[in-house]
């Protein structure tokens, strides 16, 4: 994919998958995460403060990001790069991801059932150093 086309596609309904590498693990920690992008910024994601992917995270100080379609023909992009920046949730930030993966309506409803469960959240900021994506769309046409 050009740069166009995989943040085209970052900006689309999709959740990311969260991998780390543990050194002493044979398979790296992954976990879902509601994410964000701004083109040319950092990438952005939100998992629970005490999600054992978060601490792996903080131990390696880097993460990947994998944004996949789930229907074929498949899509995806891979984000890598240094975490930068830890910070609480910000609750209009994470409504705009929640909103924009599940829609309108969905996304409301999960708000209104873990609004009280924010406080338990961390933000994630990765600035992208990696980038690789797949699109099988174009050879299915």
């Amino acid at each position: 994919m050009s740069r166009e086309e995989r943040e085209r596609f970052l900006a689309g309904v999709h959740l990311g998958l969260l991998s780390v590498a543990e050194p002493w693990e044979r398979v790296p920690v992954v976990a879902p995460a509601w994410f964000g992008y701004e083109p040319g910024g950092l990438l952005r994601f939100s998992t629970e403060r005490d999600e054992r992917a978060l601490e792996a995270v903080r131990r390696a100080g880097r993460a990947t990001l994998t944004v996949q379609e789930e229907l074929a023909p498949h899509r995806c992009v891979s984000v890598e790069g240094p975490a930068v920046v830890y910070e609480p949730v910000d609750p209009d930030e994470f409504a705009r991801w929640v909103v924009r993966c599940l829609g309108e309506e969905p996304g409301e409803r999960y708000l209104r059932r873990v609004e009280d469960d924010l406080e338990y959240l961390t933000t994630v900021s990765v600035r992208p150093e990696c980038w690789r994506s797949r699109d099988l769309s174009a050879a299915a046409r």
